[in-house]
């Protein structure tokens, strides 16, 4: 006859313990692009109206210094200058020594619907809008 794992409960406990802190980590904190959102990724969500946020990223071979405000509840702007490292800035030119590739980007996204019981939260925007178009 089997006996059950001792390792299961405390699995499940874990699952269980990290699925309920799962709506308390997802906050409108910043990615690693300054906009709100989860990781490398916006997403829908917004910070307060009229929250300001400057900050640096480091995700290699990214570094990015970033700043972005929420103006209204459904629209927030940000900037961000990235360096990617290891990457030479003029591969056209193999004598040049100008150091890693460089890019400044403007992002936005703006909010379409608010989150109600049933139905997400939905946003649209762009990264990267006047720029080289690398993100």
């Amino acid at each position: 006859m089997l006996s059950p794992s001792p390792a299961l409960p405390r699995a499940l406990l874990a699952l269980w313990l990290a699925l309920g802190a799962a709506p308390a980590l997802a906050q409108d904190h910043p990615s690693t692009t300054g906009q709100t959102g989860l990781v490398n990724m916006p997403d829908a969500r917004f910070a307060p109206e009229g929250a300001w946020r400057s900050g640096v990223s480091l995700m290699r071979p990214y570094a990015a210094l970033y700043s972005g405000v929420t103006i209204f509840p459904w629209f927030e702007p940000s900037f961000r200058y990235t360096r990617i490292f290891h990457v030479p800035a003029f591969p056209d030119r193999p004598g040049t020594h100008y150091g890693d590739y460089k890019d400044k980007s403007f992002d936005f996204k703006l909010r379409l619907l608010d989150e109600r019981p049933l139905w997400p939260q939905i946003a649209v925007g762009a990264q990267d809008i006047q720029g080289t178009a690398i993100f």
